[in-house]
């Protein structure tokens, strides 16, 4: 079985020697037997060290070439600066310029009660709260649009 972003991870070298492969280990000693009777009986603690820490570099590397593309900036939506759209950005839904939070997470959100203080402290402060009149303007031009197929009889 294959561990989703099991490629981003770095090992703790010495976590996995002294707790995950430790045969002496209260909690870990049956998980490291299993494990060294998997590994081929030529394969030394030193080539496990070796391939965690070539593996550890591999992904610090990665981390800093993502650290170099913060220079990406959603699209604006429409005449609004805190709204974007962006198919780069959950998929092209409306969000809060400079979070990972949709428009409509906002709203539902409010719909249910929560202030803007719960929002920030739900979302750990992602949420901008300068944001909110924009939030707002916005659904009340969407959901002002006249839809014709909706229009009651009179």
């Amino acid at each position: 079985m294959k561990l989703l972003g099991a490629e981003r991870v770095i090992v703790d070298i010495n976590k996995l020697r002294d707790y995950c492969l430790s045969l002496i280990h209260p909690r870990c000693g049956d998980k490291a037997r299993v494990f060294a009777s998997s590994l081929a009986s030529h394969t030394s603690w030193a080539e496990i060290e070796e391939c965690v820490t070539e593996g550890n570099r591999k992904v610090g590397k990665m981390r800093e070439e993502v650290k170099s593309v913060s220079d990406w900036q959603a699209r604006a939506y429409g005449h609004y600066k805190w709204i974007v759209a962006d198919p780069d950005l959950l998929g092209g839904r409306l969000a809060v310029r400079g979070t990972r939070l949709s428009v409509s997470l906002i709203l539902e959100c409010l719909a249910n009660g929560m202030t803007v203080d719960d929002i920030n402290e739900s979302y750990a402060g992602a949420f901008p709260p300068e944001a909110l009149p924009e939030i707002l303007q916005l659904a009340s031009e969407l959901t002002g649009a006249v839809h014709r197929g909706c229009l009651m009889p009179t």
